[in-house]
């Protein structure tokens, strides 16, 4: 499985030293918290756990042994340092290509806190979403309304 992993600017995490090209082992059963190396599936995720600044690096790594999931967060007994994330918009916390807003992953989204492809708006997973917090996939009606405190309105897109 392929992720990401958060590192400090020496490219330590909690104390360890790692290189970029070299594979990780733990004899262990990997524990969310407890034990293993812990990673997240999207870049976003990785700044839960380290502030967003010139002091924290993201490497791609892939899992190779058993993974252990809690939330966001993943956590395996092998795993392989591929690649410093370095590009720029990265900083923001997007993933993919064409991404322009905060914490979109996918590709081609605007917005904040996107993933999938093609979405507008804030929070929408899935592809070709446009609004608030829309899942699935082409979810957008000819003309529709507008909900305005959580109550629909006369009033549509084009209005």
């Amino acid at each position: 499985m392929k992720g990401y992993k958060a590192f400090n600017n020496d490219l330590t995490c909690r104390g360890m030293q790692y290189e970029i090209g070299k594979e990780y082992v733990f004899d262990g059963k990997p524990i969310p918290c407890r034990q293993g190396f812990h990673f997240c599936e999207t870049i976003a995720d990785c700044y839960e756990f380290y502030p967003m600044s010139d002091d924290t690096r993201i490497c791609e790594v892939e899992a190779t042994g058993d993974i252990a999931e809690d939330g966001v967060k993943r956590v395996t007994n092998v795993i392989k340092i591929l690649t410093e994330i370095t590009c720029d918009n990265l900083r923001k916390g997007n993933t993919g290509t064409r991404n322009s807003g905060y914490r979109n992953s996918g590709n081609s989204n605007s917005g904040n806190r996107n993933s999938g492809d093609w979405n507008s708006g804030y929070r929408n997973s899935g592809d070709w979403n446009s609004g608030d917090w829309n899942s699935g996939v082409f979810n957008t009606e000819k003309k529709p309304t507008i909900k305005m405190f959580d109550k629909e309105s006369s009033w549509t897109y084009d209005d």
